[in-house]
């Protein structure tokens, strides 16, 4: 399991293998929630990736699709989705 370390400026840093991992980019947003005394990070722009089918849409696949484990708030969603439609209207999708 990795750490992820509250800085003096309580700002939470993830391991970088984990980062590398989920294709995080310097200064990306992530929702936060706390879920059965857990604290879960979600990306939106995984969300958008994989439904846009972008270049690592395939990295995010496996969790995406495990329907009776993925845990995302709506708010989460319905901003995914905001951002597939800017996506499909940006590109013509």
């Amino acid at each position: 399991m990795d750490a992820a370390t509250d800085s003096p400026k309580h700002q939470v840093v993830g391991s970088q293998k984990v980062r590398e991992q989920m294709c995080v980019k310097l200064g990306q947003k992530m929702h936060v929630i706390t879920y059965d005394n857990m604290i879960a990070s979600i990306s939106v722009r995984s969300i958008i990736e994989y439904f846009t089918e972008a270049d690592n849409a395939r990295f995010f696949a496996p969790a995406i699709e495990d329907t009776k484990n993925f845990l995302a708030p709506i708010f989460c969603i319905y901003e995914a989705f905001k951002g597939v439609k800017c996506v499909k209207k940006k590109y013509s999708i």
